[in-house]
Parts: structure tokens; sequence; C-alpha cells
């Protein structure tokens, strides 16, 4: 629940940098900049669920820290105007990668979300599932409109993206493994990682915690 709140967190991130997709998409028709806006909105409210969840546990951002738009990307004084090439890119990394790509380990946390007895934190991962099911669905929309303005030759995008999920999940199991060593215990950054787990365990702990069956260490 923790890594669901503060990565639904960082979405408000997401939102910001669509903005960009927005100004720099203005080529596009104007159901694209409509359909971005939604999306936009349904990002900043993914920001605003993990906020909120982590608020019903008493745990706040200053409690566990967050890497501004400024720190992550810059003020935008010095940020150059996405080339068509470039937004072909961001809208099918978010679209057929992030998005496409995370639905299973959404679904397993909603399914122990809700075994569990948490239904406040089953309800979050349900409305992000159904909002990103949209967001897949503007990826497919206009990936071809976007290539065609990018010059774009390889429109075979579904393709691409199953190759480049395999391709994550395989390098991202070969990093757990070749990185797979016990924690630190004396270790500051663990030290508050189990003292916010231990946080929100005490204020509502899973039923099934110790009959939760093992998931995959799916990419996210």
């Amino acid at each position: 629940r923790l890594f669901w709140c503060y990565g639904y967190l960082l979405e408000l991130n997401l939102a910001m940098d669509q903005l960009r997709w927005i100004y720099d998409g203005h080529f596009m028709p104007w159901e694209f900049l409509q359909d971005v806006s939604r999306h936009m909105w349904d990002e900043s409210r993914h920001g605003d669920s993990g906020h909120s969840r982590l608020l019903d546990f008493g745990i706040d951002i200053p409690d566990i820290g967050f890497p501004s738009y400024v720190q992550l990307r810059g003020d935008g004084s010095s940020v150059e105007p996405l080339s068509p090439k470039e937004l072909y890119e961001e809208v099918y990394s978010i679209g057929m990668i992030g998005e496409t790509g995370h639905f299973p380990v959404k679904r397993q946390a909603y399914d122990d979300f809700r075994d569990g007895g948490d239904l406040e934190s089953a309800e979050m991962m349900l409305f992000d599932i159904i909002d990103e099911t949209a967001h897949v669905q503007y990826a497919h929309k206009w990936l071809p409109t976007l290539a065609q303005h990018a010059g774009e030759t390889d429109l075979d995008y579904k393709a691409r993206g199953a190759h480049e999920r395999e391709e994550n999940q395989r390098a991202h199991l070969q990093n757990l493994e070749k990185n797979r060593t016990l924690p630190d215990e004396s270790d500051s950054n663990y030290i508050k990682y189990q003292q916010l787990l231990a946080i929100m365990r005490a204020k509502q702990p899973l039923s099934n915690q110790k009959t939760c069956a093992t998931r995959d260490p799916l990419p996210m």
C-alpha cells in the first residue's frame, strides 16, 4: 500500500509533463487536445488519491519526501519544445509501455487489498484501472496520427510495445537477481521505510497478510 500511495502521488508530475503535450501538440486535431486534457486531469486525480490515502494513515509529504516537477525536470525555462517525433515517443511510452504494462500488477494489488479487508485501498486501485483503460485507448486512437506527423514509418506500435514490455520484464528480473541482498537494517532509509510500514499496518492491518500469494516482481 505504501508503494502504491507513493507511486500515485508521483503521477502529479506526469500531469505536468502532459501540459507540454498540449502546448507542443498544437498541430494535432482539437479532439487530441481534449483527450490529453482529460488524461491530464485523471493523472492529477491519481496524484491526489495517493496523497489522500497517505493522509488516511497519518502520513504526509514531509514524512516521505516528494521530488517536485522542478527537481525532476527543471523550471521549464530551458526546456526545448517537443518535436513531433518526441511527442510520438512520449505518448507511446506512457500508453503502450507504462500503462499497458502495469495492468497485471494493479489487478493483483486490487485483489490483495480487497481480500485483506482494506476496501479503501482496493477502491483506489479500481479507479486507476478504469482510468488507465481509457488512457490506453487514447494511445491507440492517436498514435497513428502522431506517427504521420513524426515521419514514423514503423506503424506496428502494438508489436513494438509487446516486445519492449517483455524486454523490460526480463531486464527487471535479471537486475533483481543480480542485486538480491539482505537489507542493511542500520540504513536510515530502511529504518524510515519500516516505520512507515508499521504506521500503516497498525492503522489498518491486512487480514490476508500471512496468506496472500507471492506476487510476481513486475516492474513499475
